[in-house]
């Protein structure tokens, strides 16, 4: 673990970079947005605009790689990224904004795909699921850091949208100073989406509603923290704060969900999640702490729904579907972001701000009412046969996925395979 860290630090550095300047641009944005008096309508469509990108981004960038090199798309969709941010400081028009929103988008879903092939080929399968679990908490981490700076200057002004291009511009320093040999990057072949929904309807319907939650609170929710009357730096707090939860609670919820029945783990994050978002919409603005506290706990509850839908949907699978389904997981999450944006602040412009936390309550709750269906109509997987619960980003691209579900399923056969060798060799001394 520690040798593989040595050797992968430069990555996680340039990656830090990269998640920095994404978390800072997407706050700063949605701020700016209100501020330029941008309906609200028109402001969800413009954030749609990143996950419309990614998505695109997520399904050509991979055919390109073979062809073109790693270093090459890498360099080329970070100058993309970069000079993307500082187009929005030249041009203050929402259709503008909306395309280079989806060119962000786009430039990052590449990058994200050659940054984590790097990091797993310089990884085997003894340390692959820790150095992939790091690599989760990097991105988590930098976001939360990178929103936190947006107190750091005037959203008004010109010097925020430099330091996103600054900080994007340096993250490819580490790709190309590495010493590691270039990675041979396979095009990851995807389930069927109906043979998903087959294995697991909960899992489908848990994540394209989560797509939709979550999509929603990192877009709209800098909008929806100016309209409560929160000051610029409070947004920063509010926004960063979601993402320490993540960090705080995605990992109790995972044992729970080894230890108890997985869809009944569900059931009750998601209700929870729908609890604390309908408290966020009954507190306001009135109490800053309780507003930071609320959104704290939400989105760590919020956030670990997307782990738990793949992990329940790995216990019905084989374990050779396991890695082709968890990219198809992937395009059913996008499919629910591109949708949650723009649904929110439609809801917000006809009914007001407090609709952002009611919406996401109520597709929180829809998870959890579904997970309660599903529970009448196909009888519980005994825990012995549940598998692991793997912390999955739902940021992240499908290469880091799918390999965090590889490396868990390649440990949980080596253990399996040291188990019945134990109890052969155990059966072999037993003999007279």
């Amino acid at each position: 673990m520690i040798a593989a860290l040595r050797t992968s630090w430069v990555l996680f550095f340039g990656i830090g970079l990269m998640m920095l300047g994404n978390g800072l641009q997407g706050t700063l944005l949605g701020v700016r947005a209100v501020l330029e008096g941008f309906d609200t309508a028109v402001t969800g469509v413009m954030m749609s605009g990143y996950f419309a990108g990614f998505f695109l981004g997520s399904t050509l960038v991979p055919r390109l790689l073979g062809r073109v090199g790693h270093v090459r798309i890498f360099s080329a969709l970070a100058a993309l990224a970069s000079s993307a941010i500082l187009m929005h400081a030249v041009l203050v028009e929402p259709a503008f904004w909306t395309v280079v929103r989806v060119l962000t988008g786009f430039s990052y879903a590449g990058m994200y795909i050659v940054a984590e092939s790097w990091l797993n080929q310089g990884t085997d399968n003894a340390n692959r699921g820790a150095v992939l679990s790091t690599y989760m908490i990097v991105l988590q981490g930098s976001m939360a850091g990178g929103q936190f700076l947006l107190g750091a200057g005037d959203p008004t002004g010109t010097v925020l949208f430099m330091a996103v291009s600054v900080l994007v511009s340096l993250s490819v320093v580490p790709m190309l100073i590495s010493t590691g040999p270039m990675p041979k990057f396979e095009l990851i072949e995807r389930l069927p989406v109906r043979r998903v929904i087959k294995a697991s309807p909960l899992a489908a319907v848990g994540t394209f509603l989560n797509g939709v939650a979550l999509a929603t609170v990192m877009s709209i929710g800098p909008v929806y923290a100016v309209a409560i009357g929160l000051s610029v730096g409070q947004v920063a707090v509010f926004m960063g704060v979601m993402n320490v939860g993540v960090i705080l609670l995605q990992y109790p919820i995972g044992k729970l969900s080894d230890r108890y029945d997985r869809r009944t783990v569900l059931m009750a994050v998601a209700f929870a999640a729908a609890v604390a978002a309908g408290l966020g919409a009954l507190a306001g603005g009135e109490a800053y702490w309780l507003v930071l506290v609320i959104a704290g706990v939400f989105g760590g509850l919020c956030v670990p729904i997307y782990s738990l839908c793949s992990a329940h949907l790995n216990d019905n699978l084989d374990s050779r579907h396991m890695v082709s389904a968890s990219a198809t997981m992937q395009l059913i999450y996008g499919a629910g972001s591109v949708i949650g944006p723009s649904l929110a602040a439609a809801a917000m412009g006809a009914f007001g701000s407090s609709l952002f936390y009611w919406l996401i309550a109520a597709v929180n709750a829809g998870i959890g009412g579904f997970a309660l269906y599903r529970m009448t109509r196909r009888p519980s997987k005994p825990l012995g046969e549940q598998g692991s619960y793997v912390a999955l980003y739902p940021r992240a691209s499908a290469v880091a996925q799918t390999s965090m579900v590889e490396a868990e399923r390649v440990e949980e056969e080596t253990a399996q395979a040291a188990a019945e060798d134990a109890a052969a060799e155990d059966g072999e001394q037993a003999q007279p």
